[in-house]
């Protein structure tokens, strides 16, 4: 998501939303989707929504929240998601100002929430635990009274009903575009030799496999497990398309992602021999709007064996920890290509939807 510039001289705090972008193509209603309020302090104002996205990626805890928003932002990580923010208020010179001001926010956003009938924030405090919610006629530092809003004499308008920005948000559905629509040479995010891979939006077969023995046409043992092709019969079961509004979770990203690839028997046994140029990471895109979007990433456990299934000559790779903080995630990958004056995706042309990409070449 980009945001207007902001000339900042020296440090000054800022209040800030989180947008739980499921919600946001739920309802239309960037109120009803604001999940957390809080404050920062940066030198560059703008520089925050990156460092609370990395923090929270990093663990869903990392801000006290209540448990129910704390599992939400776990579920929307976890699901391929970004997380957005949105800056409410910036300039604010002293920290007694943006808690003032992060206070009216939340008391704000949380009767809104409660109007139109939804979750209320997740929010422990104000502050980040400094102290508890203004109340009414509550005495400020400064002496004066705080105020809080009454509640609604009339019902709330339908997100349809809902005219104009008067909060000042940056255009959420802007932001969710962009999300899936940021397209970056490939090279600028991915650091070391890595396998892409495509996700798609329909259904496919899923199930478990047999396993079968070695018939030893890789040549020596190797860390490779040989698999049937057939599902085992009572296992099989239907592995979902990619739905944006009801995203994968990691276990059925994972069951998309790793299996079944095209990867050449001379590459995968080439890897197995030297473990130095095997591949760290696999990434999974999804393609929509604007292009093929990396939306999971994961190390590539050079512990565990890859999968062959000899009958249809296809690999599975051994996926390890989850990477959430993957400088590809959120990116449309391209690259220029001889006789073409525009960039184009890195997957174009690759109907087998896989391909090692590898900085070094």
């Amino acid at each position: 998501m980009e945001n207007a510039k902001v000339d900042v001289d020296g440090p000054q705090y800022y209040v800030y939303a989180l947008i739980d972008p499921l919600t946001y193509r739920e309802t239309g209603s960037q109120v009803q989707s604001i999940l957390y309020v809080g404050k920062g302090k940066k030198d560059r104002v703008l520089q925050h929504e990156k460092d609370e996205r990395k923090a929270l990626e990093k663990a869903a805890d990392s801000i006290p929240m209540a448990g129910s928003k704390s599992e939400r932002i776990r579920t929307i990580l976890s699901s391929g998601e970004r997380l957005l923010s949105i800056m409410l208020a910036t300039g604010f010179g002293t920290e007694h100002d943006a808690y003032s001001a992060e206070t009216m926010a939340m008391e704000l956003v949380e009767r809104l929430l409660r109007a139109y009938g939804r979750e209320t924030l997740g929010n422990l405090t104000p502050g980040h635990m400094q102290r508890a919610g203004m109340a009414t006629g509550q005495i400020l530092d400064d002496g004066t009274s705080g105020q809080v809003f009454s509640d609604p004499a009339t019902p709330a308008p339908s997100p349809g009903e809902e005219s104009g920005d008067p909060f000042g948000f940056t255009p959420v559905a802007q932001a969710l575009l962009a999300s899936t629509a940021v397209r970056t040479e490939w090279r600028d995010v991915v650091p070391s030799k890595t396998i892409l891979v495509k996700g798609t939006a329909e259904e496919m077969a899923g199930g478990s496999h047999a396993q079968i023995a070695d018939r030893g046409s890789l040549g020596p043992s190797r860390n490779i497990v040989w698999k049937d092709s057939e599902f085992l019969p009572g296992s099989e079961f239907t592995r979902p398309g990619f739905d944006p509004d009801n995203p994968w979770g990691d276990p059925a990203a994972r069951e998309r992602g790793a299996r079944y690839w095209p990867l050449g028997r001379s590459t995968v046994t080439g890897w197995l021999d030297d473990p130095a140029t095997m591949p760290e990471h696999l990434l999974l895109a999804i393609p929509g709007r604007g292009g093929t979007t990396v939306r999971y990433a994961w190390r590539i456990d050079a512990e565990q064996p890859f999968e062959y299934y000899p009958d249809m000559d296809r690999w599975g790779v051994p996926l390890g920890a989850r990477e959430l903080t993957h400088p590809a995630l959120g990116k449309t990958l391209t690259e220029m290509r001889p006789g073409r004056e525009r960039a184009v995706q890195v997957l174009a042309n690759y109907v087998s939807g896989c391909r090692v990409l590898d900085p070094a070449d």
